[in-house]
């Protein structure tokens, strides 16, 4: 599926590049039309604006305005005619007191008290103040003035055109925008003068603070309830004013943006159904049946070679001829498994009858070896002659453990030198020995390779203490102990209290070379100490891995007990 995505992905980068360039062109089409919108929008307004400067500026050079009421009067009058835009033309003299009209009637009985006033009498050009309401139209209107100055400079007055708003702003029955349109006039702070309908709150500010920023011909601006516009503003000749037309934006999933994201989106689908088709391809005639074969395997590995493939009739070929291979292969596995299991079965019995003999073997040696000690008279033979009964018990009884164990080449150290322990007092019995042997042995299980000289070891070590010269008649006491010595190595001691003489042996081997060649054959190390008690013990440390058949381990653990529930009451209590 990675390849899929990766081989895709080219073209799906290179489709949504394509989509972004289309919208970008697609958008700056919608420009240059909502440009020439404007500008057709917009046309009767600066019509309008240009032809009231035109005619306010020839008025004001006028000798008429100055000839008193009914000349100034008749003058605007006549003026007036054949513009519906303009209501009213006014003359006001510097004091801000009405001089004439040309319908007769003012808008106001005292001009000064506009806050404009003050600004209009400084200035020279023409300028458009905030609309007002007109005592004498009895309606709002917005007035264009125009300045008037004798030719010395001085101020002697302010013409007034004013215009009807239902021209300025293209509102009903003069109206020809868009419904969704919006026109508005504003000064450069955002003040709105005029507009065709309301204005949401701070689109304004916004509209003329994106217009000083950008001076561009289309920007965006957004309204307090984030709604978003596409305008086009200009200035007003004359003034500072701006006229500006704006048309919503479209809507995340309008034509524009939707033919962006139809563009991102689709590559984006392409490549997710390829996925999937791919994934369910794979899954129907891969997967499906790896699975299924997996699970055989399994079953094979588990030994239900009877199991039939049915469902592989359905398969692609290729796995039909595979689970086939596998079904007889699985068969040549049962047939090999029982060949094996036969040979096995051979071995076992085999191994069991040749250990049995070399135990009837090693007992027929022990029988004639105490048959002839019972012909010996002086008592150091009798004691070598046990010596060497003691030394075969031990090897009998190592094979008598080997075959308990079948066809597994391990003792159980514990019940060897349980068993070694009876031996040896059995043999003290028979000696007329006072003897007491205490063994301590943890549960570990040994090769016979390395069982067989730590046992020699333990009977050479018994036997210096057993069948050594002794001039007194007191209990001899000995102590065994096998376990672990760390992670890698087992020990085994024995103590007692004449290691320290062992060599004063005379007639036999000395004991610390009969020791020496069992310890080099484990490769271990062996020395005599002497106990805090004041007794000599005879250790022995080996390696865990010393024999060749395989390392030694601890026996396994039988589960504890489980404590039977305890027992409850009549009313429900437990009773401990």
């Amino acid at each position: 599926m990675l390849i899929v995505v990766l081989a895709l992905a080219p073209l799906a980068i290179a489709s949504i590049a394509q989509g972004v360039m289309h919208v970008r062109a697609r958008q700056t089409a919608i420009d240059d039309l909502l440009r020439q919108t404007a500008t057709y929008a917009t046309h009767n307004e600066q019509n309008i604006f240009v032809g009231a400067s035109h005619l306010l500026k020839g008025l004001a050079v006028r000798p008429e305005l100055q000839a008193g009421p009914q000349v100034c009067g008749g003058l605007l009058k006549v003026s007036l005619l054949g513009l519906p835009s303009i209501l009213n033309l006014s003359y006001v003299d510097a004091a801000g007191k009405p001089v004439c009209s040309a319908t007769g009637k003012f808008d106001a009985a005292d001009y000064s008290k506009f806050e404009w006033w003050k600004r209009i009498a400084a200035r020279k050009t023409a300028g458009i103040p905030p609309v007002f309401y007109s005592s004498a139209l009895r309606q709002e209107v917005l007035p264009y003035l125009q300045p008037v100055h004798d030719p010395s400079g001085a101020f002697q007055g302010v013409l007034i055109a004013s215009l009807d708003l239902r021209w300025v702003s293209q509102t009903e029955p003069y109206g020809r925008l868009p419904p969704a349109a919006l026109m508005l006039i504003a000064d450069r702070n955002g003040t709105i003068i005029a507009a065709n309908k309301p204005v949401p709150a701070g689109l304004n500010r916004a509209v003329s603070q994106s217009y000083a920023d950008h001076k561009q011909h289309t920007f965006k601006a957004a309204d307090g309830k984030e709604g978003r516009w596409r305008w086009t503003a200009e200035e007003i000749p004359g003034s500072r004013r701006l006229i500006a037309f704006a048309m919503p934006e479209p809507m995340p999933f309008g034509v524009t943006r939707l033919y962006l994201l139809g563009n991102i989106l689709l590559p984006i689908l392409m490549v997710i159904l390829a996925s999937v088709a791919m994934w369910l391809g794979t899954e129907r005639f891969v997967i499906r049946w790896t699975t299924y074969l997996k699970r055989v395997s399994a079953a094979y590995a588990q030994n239900h070679f009877a199991l039939e493939l049915n469902e592989l009739e359905e398969a692609p070929e290729e796995f039909r001829i595979l689970g086939h291979e596998m079904k007889q292969m699985a068969g040549s596995i049962r047939d090999r498994d029982r060949t094996l299991n036969s040979a096995l079965a051979q071995k076992s019995a085999m191994a069991r009858e040749i250990h049995h003999r070399i135990k009837n073997n090693l007992q027929i040696v022990a029988s004639l070896i105490s048959l002839y000690s019972q012909n010996i008279a002086d008592r150091p033979s009798q004691l070598a002659f046990a010596q060497i009964l003691a030394r075969v018990g031990a090897l009998t009884l190592i094979q008598r453990l080997m075959e308990m164990n079948e066809t597994t080449p391990i003792v159980d150290m514990r019940r060897l030198f349980a068993e070694l322990a009876d031996q040896m007092r059995t043999i003290a019995v028979e000696s007329g020995i006072r003897y007491r042997l205490i063994v301590n042995s943890e549960d570990w299980l040994l090769p016979p390779d390395m069982a067989t000289p730590a046992a020699f070891f333990a009977v050479e070590a018994l036997t210096v203490e057993l069948f050594s010269p002794q001039n007194d008649e007191a209990r001899r006491d000995v102590e065994v102990f096998f376990g672990g010595d760390g992670p890698d190595h087992l020990i085994l001691w024995v103590e007692d209290g004449i290691f320290d003489r062992a060599s004063m042996n005379s007639g036999r081997p000395t004991p610390q070379r009969i020791l020496g060649a069992l310890a080099e054959q484990l490769k271990a190390e062996y020395w005599i100490e002497k106990t805090p008690a004041g007794k000599a013990r005879l250790s022995l440390r080996l390696p865990i891995h010393s024999g060749t058949q395989g390392p030694a381990v601890r026996a396994p653990q039988p589960p504890p007990p489980e404590l039977p529930p305890p027992a409850k009451s009549a009313d429900g209590h437990s009773i401990h």
